[in-house]
């Protein structure tokens, strides 16, 4: 059986493949053209906010890839009878862009959370991933 590329659950389309799939196909490929990207890693509680509130399905809707980061979408996609090959949980894909990003020496800027949180992220990132080149970073509060 033939998997669709997209799989649509209350009008939120969600990639239907695999971690490594997306890396290979997808990501990697933008990285290297340098080619901005947009990742939403939807979960159910996202899902159902986009019923809430229209501005956030729109944004959510806008992004270049939406991914089920949560067991319970992809549930949801088997019981509609169009299973997603699996959950991508958004921390994981993170780990390995940032190790893609230390392997190719890449610069990568972290925005959000708090100030001390974002500070403590740095320096885990700077400690884990050595050839990766921190462009910066800003808390999340504006």
């Amino acid at each position: 059986m033939e998997l669709k590329k997209k799989v649509e659950m209350m009008d939120i389309a969600f990639l239907n493949t695999t971690k490594q799939a997306l890396l290979k196909d997808h990501l990697e490929p933008a990285l290297q053209k340098q080619e901005k990207t947009f990742i939403v890693t939807a979960n159910p509680e996202i899902v159902m906010k986009t019923r809430e509130d229209e501005e956030y399905k729109q944004i959510v809707q806008s992004a270049d890839y939406v991914i089920a980061d949560g067991i319970g979408i992809v549930k949801a996609s088997a019981i509609k009878k169009q299973p997603l090959q699996e959950r991508i949980p958004g921390f994981e894909l993170m780990v390995d862009l940032l190790d893609y990003a230390d392997e190719k020496g890449l610069r990568c800027y972290f925005l959000g959370a708090r100030e001390d949180v974002s500070e403590k992220t740095v320096q885990t990132v700077a400690k884990n991933f050595p050839d990766l080149v921190i462009a910066g970073h800003h808390h999340g509060f504006f």
